[in-house]
């Protein structure tokens, strides 16, 4: 079985959530996304959905897309420390995020109105035009985000764009920019764990790209 064939290119954007939770926003986002000229990946967009996939062929092309993307995003952040108690052992259940976000080279994730990298960084935003925008910058987008900023952002009202810090900051340096959204540092968007966090996991392939932190 083959996936479209463009999961075979380079994304910008991996979303990384959960089918049930959060499968209308992540698509939203999807949408707001590639308006502003980022390359995203989103499942149900590039996986053949004809098809029925086994468990092994859903994480060879999970995986494939968590490696060929600069950043993946989780929508939100809950794919760590799932418990599932079983006759009396705490075991941990697989969980699909987790094995999506091991294989990325960075990670962001999305928390309510505030977008995280680890271990406690974030930048708040508005509306999904603005966390949009965002993303682009991190992903280098820059001077390219000029005509979806005219459109999208820069009309909204003096109010909200001061309350928000909404600015033009894709006319700015990279040495300007708030670390989390660089592109040039992509440090500030390691994908770092707590080795705490997946100890004993069923799903940590030993091949995984995370930098685990005592």
């Amino acid at each position: 079985m083959d996936a479209n064939p463009e999961a075979s290119e380079r994304w910008d954007i991996m979303l990384s959530y959960r089918h049930a939770k959060h499968k209308n926003a992540a698509g939203l986002l999807a949408g707001v996304l590639r308006a502003a000229g980022v390359r995203t990946w989103l499942d149900v967009a590039v996986l053949d959905q004809t098809c029925r996939w086994s468990s092994d062929q859903l994480k060879a092309a999970l995986r494939s897309a968590a490696e060929k993307s600069r950043i993946v995003v989780g929508f939100p952040a809950e794919d760590m420390l799932e418990v599932e108690p079983s006759k009396g052992d705490e075991q941990l259940r697989f969980c699909w995020l987790a094995w999506e976000r091991q294989f990325a080279a960075e990670v962001l994730w999305i928390s309510g109105d505030r977008l995280y990298a680890f271990p406690e960084e974030s930048l708040r935003w508005f509306n999904l035009a603005h966390l949009s925008y965002y993303l682009g910058l991190a992903c280098g987008k820059g001077r390219d985000l000029t005509s979806f900023w005219h459109k999208y952002l820069e009309p909204l009202s003096p109010v909200f764009r001061a309350s928000y810090h909404i600015e033009p900051l894709h006319e700015m340096e990279c040495d300007a920019l708030p670390e989390i959204i660089r592109p040039d540092w992509p440090e500030a968007r390691r994908n770092a764990v707590l080795k705490s966090h997946i100890a004993r996991r069923r799903d940590i392939a030993p091949d995984h790209r995370m930098q685990i932190l005592e």
